[in-house]
Order: C-alpha cells, then structure tokens, then sequence
C-alpha cells in the first residue's frame, strides 16, 4: 500500500520464485491492497497521488505476473472453436417490430 513499484515489483518476483501461483498474488495481494488504497482515498485518508502510485506499483507488479498468468490461462483452456455467432438487425428491422408489438398490445 505504499505505492512503492520497485518493492512491489521486487516482492512479486519473490512470490513467483517461492511459487505463490500468480492468480493469487494478484487477488490476494494486489488487489487486495489497491482496494484498501481506494478505501483510504473515499475516507480522505491518502489523497490522488499516493492513489496514482499504488497504481503505478501495481502496474509495475502486474506486467511480472502477466507471462506466468497467460501461462496458465492457455493450460487451463484449451481454445477450440465451436463455430461462429453472427448476431445483426436488418436496417430498420427494430422498428418494424416494434410498431407490430404496440400495434396488437
């Protein structure tokens, strides 16, 4: 909560080597301490630039975690298409129905 990014990005390195999966320091430290920054500033107790560092922190810690979160989204899901949706109206479609609604309520 310090806003601190190099200590941020330092301790989710540390994280990632002791192998605290990546899911969880985002959700259960990042996250968690960015929500109680927000909490601060709705109180007056931080004010916008300790806001703009903490997010700044959290950036920092984030672009860490991505490859080892992308990692193991493509492990989890196997992305196979199962066709395609095309959902589209025909110009002036909505209307038309809509008339043919209110013409039989």
């Amino acid at each position: 909560m310090a806003g601190d990014r190099s200590r941020t990005v330092r301790l989710t390195e540390q994280a990632l080597a002791e192998e605290v999966p990546a899911l969880e320091v985002l959700e259960e430290g990042l996250i968690r301490g960015l929500r109680e920054v927000g909490e601060r500033f709705a109180r007056l107790e931080v004010y916008l630039p300790e806001m703009i560092m903490s997010a700044e922190a959290m950036k920092g810690a984030v672009a860490v975690l991505e490859p080892e979160l992308e990692r193991v989204a493509q492990e989890k899901t196997q992305r196979v298409s199962k066709g395609t949706v095309v959902i589209g109206t025909i110009r002036g479609d909505i209307r038309l129905r809509q008339e043919h609604l209110f013409h039989h309520a």
